[in-house]
This record gives structure tokens, C-alpha cells and sequence, in this order.
């Protein structure tokens, strides 16, 4: 009887570890995304401000008055609009949060490697795993309820899914134990 104890307290610990860098692997997946609409919004608004801006589009509307100045407005319409997008969504800091996130799941996955690796070599024994699973799920559901904040979207966790096994270098088996 103890000893089917002893082996469920394990396999949570390991799959404690499987949630955590499936979450991890989330929450880059969506900072590496909201990067990516930050740089590209960013980018178009400094490039259509510097047009804008710049002496050849002034040297244009002296030329052909009418035609460039409407073309100058709605350029300058686009990069305000970009930019107010930009800061509508603050991607910055949601890249920030997202990362900050994916940190907290990969601390508790390698903590659960330090305790999985303790037990297995007979240096702290069920009792002592237990009072570790405890804590490390007390730190998971921190990082859950931080991640609350920033969500993650159903191409997050495809993306997650379709690229666990090969990036994170783990077997079916325990990609089983952790239900993804």
C-alpha cells in the first residue's frame, strides 16, 4: 500500500514537471507572438513617419500640391492609428509578463527535476517528497493565477503541443504522464 503511495507522489512530481514546461513553452510562444506584432507595428509607424517627414515628400507636395498632401495625411493617419494600436495593446509589456511567466513554470520544472532526482537517488524519502510536491504545486498555482493576466490563445498551446517533444527532448512516456 505505501508503496503505490510512494509511486503516485512521484509520478505528480513528474507531471507537476510535463504542466510546467507545457506552460512554459505557452507563455514564450505567446511573448515571442505579441514581440512579434510590436516590432512589426513599430517599424511601419517609424517608417511612414519618416516619409512623412522627410524634405523629398515636402519637395513632392510643392510639385503635385493636392494628390500628395492627401497622400501625406493618410500616411500620417496610418502611422497615428499604428501607433495608437501599439499602446492600446502594450505589447511591450505583454511580452514582458508573458516571459516573466514562462521563468515561473521553468523554475518549478527544474525544481521538480532537483526532487525527482533527490527521491530516485534515496537522498530524501516519501515524506519529504510529499512536503515537496506541496510546495511546488503551491508555486504552480501562483504561476497560474500570475498568468491570468496574460493569456494565452488556442495557436499558443498548438504551437506549445506540436513542439514540446522535439524542443524539450522527452519521451512519449513522459509526455503521457503530464496529459499533454
Amino acid at each position: 500500500m505505501n508503496e503505490v503511495k510512494e509511486i503516485q507522489t512521484l509520478i505528480a512530481v513528474k507531471k507537476l514537471r510535463v504542466d510546467s514546461l507545457f506552460g512554459k513553452r505557452k507563455h514564450y510562444a505567446a511573448s515571442n507572438r505579441k514581440s512579434k506584432y510590436h516590432n512589426r507595428l513599430g517599424i511601419s509607424a517609424i517608417v511612414l513617419n519618416i516619409f512623412v517627414g522627410s524634405i523629398l515628400f515636402g519637395y513632392l507636395c510643392e510639385a503635385i500640391p493636392n494628390t500628395f498632401k492627401w497622400v501625406g495625411a493618410i500616411m500620417a493617419l496610418g502611422s497615428a492609428t499604428l501607433a495608437a494600436i501599439q499602446t492600446f495593446f502594450n505589447f511591450d509589456k505583454m511580452v514582458e509578463g508573458h516571459s516573466r511567466i514562462a521563468s515561473s513554470y521553468l523554475e518549478i520544472a527544474k525544481e521538480c527535476i532537483r526532487v525527482i532526482g533527490y527521491y530516485e537517488d534515496n537522498i530524501i524519502d516519501k515524506v519529504i517528497l510529499k512536503d515537496e510536491l506541496e510546495k511546488l504545486a503551491l508555486k504552480y498555482n501562483k504561476a497560474v493565477a500570475d498568468a491570468v493576466a496574460f493569456p494565452t490563445e488556442n495557436r499558443d498551446y498548438i504551437r506549445a503541443k506540436e513542439n514540446f517533444a522535439q524542443e524539450e527532448g522527452y519521451t512519449d512516456a513522459e509526455l503521457k504522464i503530464g496529459g499533454v
